[in-house]
């Protein structure tokens, strides 16, 4: 009788090369998710049919969560809710912005559209607007709130520029400086704010809203001037009838 070496494997298949990680593989439940190609007992190439596609759109990445669409819009009369205040203001580059600015102390002589405060206010804007690298595109005075439809440059240059024209103007209008010494008139008064909410800012990020904030500071500038909004409506569908005709 043929007497076995005592170091000869007892199952070829099962302790042969490779035989050990696949048995391995199997009790640990290892599963390629990219499609290797592996050989099976019999020495068969098999290609596993599990798409990485399927595989990460089932997963829960937390990067994932990153890719969802956010807010556009922040500031003004957003932030009495505690979802409008949650959150950073969106900032864009690429896109141009709709920049709204409104006081309800902007009445009588402090209107924004009284002939001295009007092309002071103007003139603040474009000043600080090339000092921080800002294009104006259009602006609407309606004489209690601004409408600027702006882009930015740079991310970095909204903060400075926005504190500049809001002091400016608060400053022009009032003829009140943040610099000057309280008299013994106005130390007793209540300091209040000038503005009445933080400023409102949009992210324009399509062409249709593109087209609808061209209307809306036209039909601002219009009610500006002392047109009601019906008429101001009426004038720009005029315009645009005259345009396509042309």
């Amino acid at each position: 009788m043929k007497r076995r070496k005592p170091n000869a494997p007892k199952h070829p298949d099962r302790n042969g090369p490779g035989g050990n990680r696949i048995e391995s593989s199997r009790r640990e439940g290892v599963v390629s998710t990219f499609g290797d190609t592996t050989k099976n007992m019999a020495g068969n190439s098999t290609r596993n049919k599990i798409s990485p596609t399927r595989s990460l759109k089932h997963s829960h990445h937390p990067q994932l969560t990153l890719l969802k669409k956010q807010k556009s819009a922040y500031g003004g009369e957003l932030r009495n809710t505690r979802a409008g205040r949650a959150g950073a203001r969106p900032l864009a580059v690429k896109q141009t912005m709709h920049l709204v600015l409104r006081s309800s102390k902007a009445k009588g002589a402090w209107s924004f559209r009284h002939a001295r405060n009007a092309r002071r206010i103007r003139e603040i804007i474009h000043h600080f607007a090339g000092k921080n690298g800002v294009f104006i595109l259009s602006m609407a005075n309606v004489g209690n709130h601004l409408h600027i439809h702006m882009k930015l440059m740079n991310r970095f240059t909204y903060a400075p520029f926005i504190r500049a024209i809001t002091s400016a103007i608060s400053m022009a209008v009032t003829g009140r400086s943040r610099w000057q010494k309280p008299t013994a008139q106005t130390k007793n008064e209540k300091k209040e704010a000038f503005w009445d909410y933080r400023p409102f800012t949009r992210v324009i990020e399509s062409f249709r809203a593109l087209l609808t904030m061209r209307d809306y500071v036209r039909i601002n500038q219009l009610e500006g001037r002392g047109f009601t909004r019906a008429e101001a409506r009426r004038i720009l569908y005029t315009d645009s009838l005259i345009r396509s005709s042309g």
